[in-house]
């Protein structure tokens, strides 16, 4: 019985085996076919990615031993031989670097049906959470933002002084002054000294000590002491 191709190799690096169902080891490359029932030897530092017909595909690591059947290949689904040969022979035409332009144009086919070729992102969602760093968050070797406290102590705070220096204000200096009606000026003994006698408006007499000054008196008094 044939057994039948299910997918063929679209990665590489390093190298890899393929034991058929005969028990025939053949050494494998990109573009290579696998059937059902072959098994997959990847030597050290092998990495190959297989596609299969089904629109799925299948990465093997190093050093390892894949049994390629149903439960790796998924059901080929309404896929015939007939379907599977011409895909085979398109991946063949591209290995031999024909250009796929000139080959002939194939009957139209039902718009409706699904090309089980196309291929699909598939996300895998784990539901964990990340822990986002932030300008207060600790630092990773142990650091800890300290407090006002820690940068001056409650003892450190310098106090107020209870003694502030009290503040003096001299009082401003009034001068009375003599008005332009008569202004009487009370004495404790004789005066001995000098004065000045302001009078805008003019001055008729000066008393002093029971003695009247006339004007005339006074404008002698520079050359003539009042007695």
């Amino acid at each position: 019985m044939t057994s039948k191709n299910i997918g063929f190799i679209t990665e590489l690096t390093g190298s890899a085996e393929v034991r058929g169902a005969d028990g025939v080891i053949k050494v494998i490359g990109v573009g290579d076919v696998v059937q059902d029932g072959d098994t997959l030897i990847t030597g050290v530092g092998t990495n190959i990615v297989i596609s299969f017909y089904s629109g799925r595909e299948l990465e093997i690591g190093e050093k390892a031993e894949i049994l390629l059947d149903g439960t790796v290949s998924y059901d080929l689904g309404e896929f015939e031989d007939s379907q599977v040969d011409q895909v085979l022979a398109l991946q063949q035409s591209i290995v031999e670097g024909i250009d796929l332009a000139d080959l002939e144009e194939t009957a139209a086919g039902n718009a409706n049906e699904a090309n089980a070729l196309g291929q699909a992102s598939i996300y895998d969602r784990d539901g964990r959470e990340g822990i986002v760093d932030t300008d207060t968050t600790p630092i990773a070797f142990g650091g800890v933002i300290p407090d006002f406290e820690d940068i001056i102590g409650a003892d450190e705070i310098p106090a107020l002084e209870e003694n502030t220096p009290s503040v003096v204000v001299a009082p401003p200096s009034i001068n009375p002054g003599v008005g332009s009606s008569s202004e009487t000026v009370g004495e404790d003994g004789a005066a001995v000294g000098s004065f000045t006698i302001s009078a805008p408006n003019g001055l008729t007499s000066l008393q002093v000590g029971g003695t009247v000054i006339s004007a005339a008196d006074l404008a002698n008094a520079g050359t003539v002491p009042v007695a």
